[in-house]
């Protein structure tokens, strides 16, 4: 993983698509969260958004 995905988050970064205040190390949860057996498929599809935009509710 970290051989091919750790220059690949890095040429992102580079290409201003990936943020550079975190390093490859903190995606780490992204091991954990598709490792995980879920219930049903509309948590598994809900799963990955939440762990991607937090749990703050949005201004507005």
């Amino acid at each position: 993983m970290y051989q091919a995905d750790g220059p690949l988050f890095e040429r992102a970064e580079k290409a201003g698509g990936a943020r550079t205040d975190i390093g490859f190390d903190e995606l780490r949860m992204a091991a954990g969260i598709t490792a995980t057996n879920f219930p049903d498929a509309a948590q598994r599809d809900r799963v990955p958004t939440v762990t991607l935009e937090g749990t703050r509710v949005s201004a507005g």
